[in-house]
């Protein structure tokens, strides 16, 4: 396992050290080909490379195939595979913009398929015919939605890979799968995403992450143990999530894209830094960890709530008003 993580953690390292003139010259530290009316002022003058994800991508897979005799990595390498075209699209979405429809439908495809090859589909098939097509529909369109939103939400230098790193590892405890790999491949990533971020993971990584824990988590023992590994992400997918009602609300249209309303966009408006903003939703997401994998079901919700208590009172006293976020938003 070590000899494996350590590996993973160099090969992505290395891989984007090596990179960067080439991502330069393809004009990834530029806004896309067909996009430059999404981007305001200040992204423009933004240098930071994206679609970063590759590396540890392409890592991961590297370190699988070497092992791929293991009965745990290969498990995991089927997940791996499925969620591969996503990260293809979502590499072509970095460099040149892809209609909402086309992303939709390709997410929609990797969801199908994880519920496909996951073994807990099977308890809901053997209800009744419109409970059990109901909660299938139900969780395709919940899997689609966490992949959409841990693509919100890297927004910022180290925030979605250092939770990622923390809730993969977990899941991987619990599932006895070999996402420790990945997790390697991440913290190779994260030298160089952490503030002042060198390089952005992109679509590539976000979407592809976003499906791989979906992926995981499916391979859980029950849907209890399912579930709590869903908390586990409280501090990402409570911001995204209660950020679309909020700006319904608004009268914002809630598909609109890029825009700067999630909490955490808003605490750094408010004058905290990247790292600040990023080592507080880390710190969340580590201690809903331990109180999964040491504490009892009990003290995950416990932690759980408090976070989300915690989220308010930083977006009451700390962020700045929504209001005056959709504002400011209008004005540029």
């Amino acid at each position: 396992m070590f000899i494996n993580l350590l590996t993973a953690i160099l090969c992505s390292w290395l891989q984007l050290y090596l990179m960067q003139p080439l991502m330069k010259k393809h004009g990834l530290n530029k806004p896309k080909l067909n996009d430059e009316k999404r981007f305001n002022k200040l992204t423009i003058q933004n240098k930071t490379l994206r679609s970063g994800g590759i590396a540890f991508i392409s890592s991961t897979l590297i370190v699988l195939l070497i092992n791929k005799t293991n009965v745990n990595i290969n498990s995991f390498l089927i997940i791996f595979l499925c969620c591969l075209p996503l990260a293809f699209l979502g590499l072509i979405d970095d460099y040149y913009h892809i209609p909402k429809p086309i992303r939709f439908y390709f997410q929609l495809i990797t969801s199908l398929t994880l519920l496909i090859i996951s073994p807990l589909p099977k308890t809901i098939i053997s209800l009744n015919f419109i409970i059990s097509i109901s909660l299938l529909i139900f969780l395709l369109i919940s899997i689609t939605g966490i992949i959409n939103f841990i693509n919100f939400m890297d927004g910022m230098d180290g925030l979605v890979a250092g939770c990622m790193i923390i809730i993969l590892f977990s899941a991987g405890i619990k599932t006895s799968l070999s996402s420790y790999i990945l997790v390697g491949a991440l913290i190779g990533f994260l030298i160089w995403n952490w503030n002042p971020a060198k390089i952005f993971m992109g679509d590539v990584g976000s979407t592809f992450l976003g499906a791989i824990f979906c992926g995981t988590i499916l391979h859980s023992n029950s849907w209890n143990n399912c579930f709590e590994l869903v908390l586990i992400a409280t501090p990402l997918l409570a911001d995204a999530f209660l950020c679309i009602p909020r700006r319904y609300l608004h009268g914002e249209p809630i598909f609109r894209e890029p825009h700067k309303l999630h909490l955490y966009q808003r605490l750094n408006q408010a004058g905290w830094s990247h790292a600040k903003v990023s080592s507080i939703y880390i710190v969340g997401t580590f201690c809903l960890s331990l109180a999964y994998l040491i504490g009892n079901s009990y003290t995950l919700y416990f932690i759980a709530l408090s976070e989300l208590a915690f989220g308010f009172y930083l977006d009451k006293y700390i962020a700045i008003p929504f209001a005056k976020a959709i504002s400011e938003q209008s004005q540029e």
